[in-house]
Order: structure tokens, then C-alpha cells, then sequence
């Protein structure tokens, strides 16, 4: 009980005497040795004394916190003395910053043609998940013409995949197109969920998760919307295009056959639409597919 209240008290006066004017945030994420009961109670009026937000649990032992009122002109040597104080704590396993990643959208210059420019004013309303579309019979129609399917050497994949059993493979990216008519067979469901009753069937403290969660809006509708370009719906959006080349359903008469088409896909969603999104965003989807049998 101990080691966790010094923890918070060797960060107070660190804290105290920052000049609170012009100020802005910055978000660290914390992984610590071990939990402790005082860590999760005392932090919040420690913290917010000194206009910081009590932390969030990402998972087990690793928690984010957003140290609000820090200096505008915080620079990268004194952001490195407060990640190296942390540190220096024996509770603490492991700090960094939470910084954003993206990823790289279609631009101007690339074989595609699409615009390097993603409309933030425009969103596409989140769509109610579809019933499970009947499986059609037919050849795949473009399954011969993707060259990333064969770059991979999908069709030994394929043979293999006769005497598999099915897994669940978690997409954590932009989220997903989950009612396109070729991957809509293919999506992971949470067996112990309801959908659209607004009640928390499992308990694992998201409601209605029914297919995965969308960790930017932060509920269970994790519907890509890096689709968006310039305006217009130009493609099918980058997580729905690597869920689509994941698990893409096969012998449907429809686009093309996943490199595992057995797979049922957990679209879990960290990226905006602009194609970025935090670390923490991602942490917290990869205990999420971990917590659900990804």
C-alpha cells in the first residue's frame, strides 16, 4: 500500500510548481510492476489537485494519464526529465508518451489516383449492423486479379486452410465496412452480447459489443470511415480493405477470397478518419482481442 502513495507523492511537487498559464495537456501511458489497491483510490484527489485527470485503465497494469495545465512551451527536454523522474519510481515497469500514429491515406501521386485529402467536415452515419446476408454460390470475380493474394502465396494458404480450424483474427485499424456483402459472413460475434439493447449482456464493461468496438466514439459500432476523401466515398476504407484480404468470404460469386477465408474477422477501430489515432487506442483494442479470444 506504501510503495503506491509514494508513487503519487513524488510526482506532487513536480507538479506544483509548473506555471499553470498558456498551458496545455500531455498523455503518458503507464505500465506499473504491480497493481495496488491505493493506486486505483488515491490517485484521483492527488491528481486532481493538480488539474489531472484520475487514470484510465488500459489494461491489467497499464493505465493512461492525462496531465492537464502543463506549460505551452513544455519542450522535449523537460518532457524527457518527467519521463526519466517516472521512471526512476520502482513501481514503474515501462512510460512513454501516448503519441499518435497514422496511417498513409491514398494521395495524388500514387497508382490509384485518389486525393491526399480527407474531408473532416464529412461523416458518414454509423450504420445498424445488417442480419448475416444469405451465402451466395459463384467464383470469386476478382480473386485472379489481385496480385497481393498471390504476392502472399494465398493459395498454399488455402490448401492448409481444408484442415484448420476457423480462428478469430482481430483487425485493428480504421475500423470496417461490417455490412459489405464480402466480409459480412466473416465477422467474429460476441456469443454472450445483444444487440442494440443498450445493456452490457457480458459484462466485460462494453455495451453492446456485438462484433468488436470502436475505440474512437467508443462504442460498438466500429464502422471505417477512412473512406472519405475530398468529399467523396472514393474506396472501401483501409480497415475494411485489410479485413477484406484477411477474410474475405470465399466462393460467394463476389469480389475476392480472403487469405483465410475461415477467419472471423473483430473489427476493432483506433483510427479516425483522417487515418490517425493514439497508442492508448490501440493498447486498449489489443486487451480487448485479447479479453475476447482474438
Amino acid at each position: 500500500m506504501a510503495r503506491g502513495f509514494k508513487f503519487f507523492c513524488r510526482l506532487l511537487p513536480w507538479l506544483f510548481f509548473l506555471p499553470l498559464s498558456n498551458s496545455h495537456a500531455l498523455d503518458l501511458i503507464v505500465e506499473l510492476k504491480g497493481l495496488n489497491p491505493i493506486f486505483e483510490i488515491g490517485a484521483a484527489p492527488l491528481f486532481q489537485s493538480f488539474s489531472a485527470a484520475h487514470p484510465v485503465r488500459l489494461y491489467a497494469n497499464t493505465f493512461l494519464f492525462s496531465f492537464e495545465d502543463l506549460p505551452s512551451d513544455l519542450g522535449a527536454d523537460e518532457t524527457a526529465r518527467m519521463l526519466t523522474l517516472i521512471r526512476s519510481f520502482p513501481e514503474v515497469k515501462y512510460v512513454a508518451v501516448d503519441r499518435e500514429v497514422e496511417i498513409s491515406l491514398p494521395g495524388p501521386n500514387s497508382n490509384n489516383g485518389f486525393v491526399d485529402l480527407v474531408d473532416q467536415s464529412l461523416s458518414l452515419p454509423k450504420p445498424d449492423l445488417k442480419p448475416a446476408p444469405n451465402q451466395k454460390v459463384g467464383r470469386d470475380l476478382w480473386t485472379d486479379k489481385c496480385w497481393s493474394l498471390r504476392y502472399v502465396m494465398a493459395p498454399f494458404a488455402w490448401i492448409k486452410a481444408l484442415s484448420t480450424r476457423p480462428v478469430t483474427v482481430a483487425v485493428i485499424d480504421s475500423g470496417l465496412d461490417y455490412n459489405h456483402e464480402d466480409i459480412a459472413l466473416s465477422l467474429w460475434r460476441n456469443p454472450m452480447e445483444i444487440l442494440g439493447n443498450g445493456v452490457d449482456d457480458d459484462g466485460n464493461g462494453f455495451v453492446d459489443d456485438g462484433i468488436g468496438w470502436d475505440f474512437v466514439d467508443h462504442d460498438g459500432k466500429p464502422f471505417d470511415q477512412t473512406q472519405i476523401a475530398g468529399g467523396l466515398v472514393l474506396n472501401a476504407g483501409h480497415g475494411t480493405h485489410v479485413s477484406g484480404l484477411i477474410g474475405a468470404t470465399s466462393n460467394n460469386g463476389l469480389g475476392i477470397r480472403g487469405v483465410a477465408p475461415q477467419a472471423q474477422i473483430m473489427a476493432l477501430r483506433f483510427l479516425g478518419k483522417s487515418g490517425s489515432g493514439k497508442v492508448s487506442g490501440a493498447l486498449a483494442a489489443i486487451r480487448y482481442a485479447v479479453d475476447n479470444g482474438a
